[in-house]
């Protein structure tokens, strides 16, 4: 049996959820309705996930795949096979994945695909996936729904368009209400909650109006700078009413968070030996994570440090070098 404390937490994420509630009633209607495609977007740590895995628990018939490890159409084929209809061969090619639908599919139930980070697919040189997916009900004939999950606008994923665009469903930014009220659900049990969302506004008022709007980057920042925050309470040296005095003394703490933002090139274990030390942060190159076109940026200067100095205007500029006029030889 679940304990007082973890049948409130249970409690607190559903209310989360309903802070979506609108979202929600978008995506049931389109189910409803029987759209062919959904399309739901928004930037990252917004609940796109969380509410369609919540609203999906009581579906049949549905394959979720996430798309960040899947590095062939061939491994996108095989993972909704094998989730619709405990399929163990091979599947090549699109053509392959019809033919299976088909023999496979009873007439009456409707098969529901949801790919999550669709945006991944574009990186693995397939130009014919993508519109085959968002057409995969026309094209094989089977009643089948695709709900595709992206930060990413739709248009920016296909070259060419649709003939009928899907069904977008937007989830906006939390404000910051809901978000102090989300990562409040961190907060520790030997803790009185208002003291610790009075901190978490400090952190979002520091972070968000500069340069972070993320929810995730907020809660991992809270839950690395408060036991610093805490620690004159703890040692007696402060009362809980002092806001002002506590937040002054983490603020070498938070401009060396500031250099770590979305890098996550340091764990919280990490963190805390270095609030202990007071050493310079130490980088492990190999767990570096950067962003996704950060990388592309990164090699390509990488590669370009190998051109030779006398070709970067022909390279960099638009007008190049320009031809140079050969004389003609002889006189008049």
């Amino acid at each position: 049996m679940t304990s007082d404390k973890e049948s409130t937490k249970i409690i607190d994420r559903e209310k989360q959820l309903l802070i979506r509630n609108k979202q929600m009633m978008e995506i049931k209607n389109a189910m409803d309705s029987n759209v062919d495609n959904l399309f739901i977007t928004g930037i990252p740590s917004t609940g796109k996930t969380l509410v369609l895995k919540s609203m999906m628990r009581e579906v049949s018939n549905v394959a979720w795949i996430n798309c960040v490890d899947c590095l062939s159409a061939r491994i996108v084929f095989e993972r909704a096979l094998s989730q619709w209809f405990e399929f163990d061969d091979r599947c090549e090619n699109e053509d392959q994945f019809v033919y299976q639908l088909q023999c496979f599919h009873q007439q009456g139930s409707r098969l529901i695909l949801v790919l999550d980070k669709v945006d991944e697919l574009m990186s693995i040189g397939s130009a014919t996936l993508l519109p085959f997916l968002f057409r995969l009900r026309d094209i094989s004939r089977v009643d089948i729904m695709m709900i595709s999950i992206s930060h990413l606008k739709f248009d920016t994923l296909l070259t060419l368009p649709l003939p009928y665009p899907p069904m977008t469903v937007q989830f906006p930014i939390y404000t910051k209400p809901e978000m102090i009220n989300i990562i409040g659900l961190d907060c520790p049990e030997t803790e009185d909650i208002g003291f610790f969302k009075s901190f978490i506004e400090l952190i979002y008022n520091s972070f968000n109006s500069t340069c972070c709007q993320d929810l995730n980057e907020l809660r991992y920042m809270v839950l690395m700078l408060f036991p610093k925050y805490i620690e004159p309470i703890t040692n007696g040296l402060l009362e809980r009413n002092q806001t002002s005095r506590l937040f002054s003394n983490i603020q070498k703490e938070i401009k060396d968070a500031f250099h770590n933002l979305y890098l996550r090139n340091i764990s919280a274990n990490e963190w805390n030996e270095h609030l202990e030390t007071s050493s310079v942060l130490r980088v492990n190159t190999k767990r570096m994570d950067l962003p996704h076109y950060t990388k592309f940026l990164v090699m390509a200067s990488f590669l370009a440090s190998y051109n030779p100095a006398r070709l970067d205007k022909r390279f960099f500029t638009r007008g190049g070098e320009g031809k140079t006029r050969v004389g003609k030889k002889g006189g008049v």
